[in-house]
């Protein structure tokens, strides 16, 4: 299980850009998922469980739903894994 914070930032990003084929320039903390990534419910569904599997944990989907930005779902997973 990941619990460093820096490979937290680093899975979410590798996530984004390989799941979702995002350029890195545009994944920063406040980069909002549907406004800014173009990400709909069930891209965020997605999201969620390509993170379970980088992380190798099983997540609270449902924990993860009202997270509306990058930094809302690394300070997410900071505060349950570390």
């Amino acid at each position: 299980m990941v619990t460093n914070p820096v490979e937290i930032q680093a899975i979410i990003q590798r996530v984004l850009v390989d799941v979702f084929e995002l350029n890195v320039d545009v994944i920063v903390p406040e980069a909002r998922l549907k406004e800014d990534l173009d990400l709909d419910s069930l891209d965020a569904i997605d999201l969620g469980v390509a993170i379970e599997e980088g992380l190798g944990v099983k997540l609270n989907q449902s924990a993860l739903a009202p997270l509306r930005t990058v930094g809302e779902i690394q300070a997410y997973l900071i505060r349950s894994l570390t």
